[in-house]
Parts: structure tokens; C-alpha cells; sequence
């Protein structure tokens, strides 16, 4: 009743700090519990409508294929064989091109030198 005469004449009480803060503590539980509740019902809530619970994903959706996160070590033997099998593919198709320039070449009767 006459808590405001006893706040005014002593402003720093330890048993007023005390009671504030206690009331504080007890509004900051209320508020994180609320909060907590409201987290648990989104993430439920998201769960119920993205997995359902007998639904099994077997392939990826047409158009779409996995990509790989980061780096997929590749053994030097396996990566030289890729190399070599991309330079040899070049390799042929210069050789087919200078093969059509000298097969024009004969046809219209042009030397080389």
C-alpha cells in the first residue's frame, strides 16, 4: 500500500531491486515460452506438409539432376586417361579437317607449295 513512500524515501533498496527483477525474470519465462511454443507449431506445421510420413523420394523430379557439393577428389590415373581421351578426340577431328582441305585441295586442282 505505501510501497511508493518507502520507493521515494529509499530509492535503492536491495529487497525493491530484488522484487523488479524477479518480475522481469518472470515476464522474460513468459515471453520464451511463448516463443518456444510458437516455433515448435511453424516447424511442426512445416513438417506435416513437406514430408509425409509413408512418402519415400526415389528419383529426383524429370529436369532436375543432383549436382555434387564440393570437391570429388579425382585419382591422377583416372584424370590422365580423361586427358588423354579429350586430346586424342581432337586430335581426329584436325586430322579429318587437314583431311578435307587436301581432298579439296586435289579436287580444284591447288598445290600445296
Amino acid at each position: 500500500m505505501f510501497k511508493w513512500l518507502h520507493h521515494l524515501f529509499n530509492p535503492h533498496c536491495e529487497f525493491c531491486r530484488l522484487e523488479r527483477e524477479c518480475k522481469n525474470c518472470d515476464m522474460m519465462r513468459e515471453e520464451l515460452a511463448k516463443e518456444r511454443a510458437e516455433k515448435m507449431a511453424v516447424l511442426n506445421r512445416l513438417l506435416e506438409t513437406t514430408i509425409k510420413p509413408n512418402e519415400v523420394i526415389h528419383e529426383p523430379p524429370e529436369g532436375l539432376k543432383p549436382i555434387q557439393i564440393g570437391r570429388k577428389h579425382t585419382p591422377w590415373d583416372v584424370r590422365r586417361a580423361e586427358l588423354e581421351a579429350q586430346h586424342k578426340i581432337k586430335v581426329e577431328k584436325v586430322e579429318s579437317q587437314v583431311g578435307d582441305i587436301e581432298r579439296l585441295e586435289k579436287e580444284l586442282g591447288v598445290s600445296n607449295g
